[in-house]
């Protein structure tokens, strides 16, 4: 998941980004597009949690 293993080096390694970098343009080199994401579940330590 995200850049853990720090495979591209232009990208944060966890994955995760503040919308306020986006907003600012931190991250305008690489041409950030928003995205949807459907999603009923998301699962963060070992515990799974139901998302609106």
């Amino acid at each position: 998941m995200g850049n853990r293993d720090r495979a591209e080096r232009k990208l944060p390694p966890t994955g995760w980004m503040w919308k306020e970098s986006v907003a600012k343009g931190t991250w305008a080199a690489l041409s950030p597009e928003p995205v949807l994401v459907p999603a009923t579940y998301g699962y963060a330590n070992g515990v799974w949690y139901r998302v609106k």
